[in-house]
């Protein structure tokens, strides 16, 4: 299917809470998106467009209630909307266009929240750039060890083993130093601490410091490379923000 149909699919599962405008390539859209607890919040303009790579993208247009860069609030270059990782479908049916509207408008309550608060809700926060496609592999790989608590406290909260001082790699990195050293989720046998060689998630545990590693070194590229970039000044917490 053409990129272009993305966007007559888009037209002809358009949501209750938007109204259409524009035409071609591109929607003009006025969307009034309702509160979950009722009523609705406040009407907003946007302009839903493909990508360069043939992608279905939005941002508020013209920009008037929202920055048009800010990575906290998961606004990319240009005011398009970070609308999360892959789960974000191409639109090849009215099924996958209801989905991708759902998407837009989760999107939307949180810039919303986010504009209230001054805090990006934390139950569905991500980390920037490639780090995100990281803390999803870790997500991932502790669903099905059963550590995803572990792993969501510590992106989400700055809770918890995953989040402070992390265990030390052999040289070669394909396991954690001193077997004979507690494991570091703090497991317990009989009251007694387990080894790291005794532990029976010991190579999960040796996936998720081996990921996190990266992932804080790939978080600390994505702001060093928006250094230089003035900030909005809308979030409380905000890596740009100049002392």
């Amino acid at each position: 299917m053409s990129s272009s149909k993305q966007i007559s699919i888009l037209k002809r599962s358009l949501p209750d809470w938007a109204a259409l405008g524009g035409k071609n390539r591109s929607l003009q859209v006025t969307a009034n998106v309702p509160r979950p607890n009722g009523g609705y919040w406040p009407q907003v303009s946007l302009e839903i467009s493909l990508s360069d790579d043939g992608k279905l993208q939005a941002r508020e247009h013209p920009a008037q209630r929202w920055p048009e860069f800010c990575p906290q609030r998961h606004i990319n270059e240009g005011g398009f909307f970070c609308l999360g990782l892959s789960d974000v479908p191409v639109v090849n049916s009215v099924d996958e266009a209801a989905r991708w509207w759902r998407i837009l408008a989760d999107h939307l309550q949180m810039q919303f929240v986010a504009e209230l608060t001054k805090t990006w809700p934390k139950d569905m926060e991500w980390d920037h750039g490639e780090a995100g496609e990281t803390q999803a592999i870790m997500e991932r790989i502790a669903q099905q060890y059963g550590l995803i608590d572990d792993v969501r406290n510590a992106h989400r909260y700055g809770q918890g083993w995953i989040s402070g001082e992390l265990p030390r790699l052999t040289k070669t990195g394909d396991r954690l130093v001193n077997g004979r050293a507690p494991c570091p989720r703090g497991c317990l046998r009989r009251k007694h601490p387990i080894l790291r060689r005794a532990c029976s998630k010991r190579e999960a545990i040796y996936e998720l410091v081996k990921l996190e590693r990266l992932k804080r070194i790939q978080v600390a590229e994505f702001w060093k490379a928006c250094e230089g970039k003035p900030c909005c000044g809308h979030m409380r917490n905000c890596p740009l923000k100049k002392d």
